[in-house]
C-alpha cells in the first residue's frame, strides 16, 4: 500500500441509520457466554447475599439494633441495584450496545445513580455510627436510636432519588 491509498474498513454500528451511533462490538460466542456466566453469577450473589442480610435482620430480634438497621437498609439498596440495574448493565457490557430504547436508558441511568448514591451515603452513615459508638459510648444510646436511624435512612433514600432524577442521561 502506498501512502495515498485509503483503507476502508467495514464498521458496523449499533444503529446503522443514526449518524452518531456507537460501533458494535464483535465478540466470539465463547467469550460472550463466559461473560454472561460471570455476570449472572455476580448478580445472583449480589441479590441473594443481600436478601440473606435483610431476612436475618428482620427475623432475629437481637439484630434489630440501630447499626444493623442501617446495614439492612444498605442491603436493600444493594439488592435493588443487583436486581434492577445490573441485568441491563450486563447486556450493555456484553453486547456493546443499548437496545432497550431511550426511556428505559433514562430509567436505568436514574436508578443506577440513585442506588449508587444511596449505597455510598449508607456506608458514610455506618462510619459515623461506628465513630460515635467508639468515641462516645456513654452517650451513644441516647444519641442513636432506631427512630434516629429511620429518619436518616429515609433522608438518604429521598435525597438519592431526588438528586438522580434530574441528572439521568443516555449516551
Amino acid at each position: 500500500m502506498t501512502a495515498n491509498e485509503t483503507v476502508t474498513m467495514n464498521v458496523f454500528l449499533c444503529y446503522p441509520l443514526l449518524p452518531n451511533s456507537c460501533p458494535k462490538l464483535h465478540r466470539l460466542t465463547v467469550v460472550k457466554v463466559a461473560m454472561y456466566t460471570f455476570f449472572v453469577l455476580m448478580i445472583l450473589t449480589t441479590v441473594f447475599g443481600n436478601l440473606l442480610i435483610i431476612i436475618s435482620v428482620s427475623h432475629f430480634k437481637q439484630l434489630q439494633s440501630p447499626t444493623h438497621l442501617i446495614v439492612q437498609s444498605l442491603a436493600a439498596c444493594d439488592c435493588l441495584l443487583g436486581s434492577l440495574v445490573m441485568p441491563y448493565s450486563m447486556v450493555r457490557s456484553v453486547e456493546g450496545c443499548w437496545y432497550l430504547g431511550d426511556f428505559v436508558c433514562k430509567v436505568h441511568s436514574s436508578l443506577d445513580m440513585s442506588f449508587c448514591i444511596s449505597s455510598l451515603l449508607h456506608l458514610s452513615l455506618i462510619s459515623v455510627d461506628r465513630y460515635w459508638a467508639i468515641c462516645d459510648p456513654l452517650r451513644y444510646r441516647m444519641r442513636v436510636s432506631n427512630n434516629t436511624v429511620t429518619v436518616f435512612t429515609t433522608f438518604i433514600w429521598l435525597f438519592s432519588f431526588v438528586y438522580s432524577s434530574g441528572h439521568c442521561r443516555c449516551i
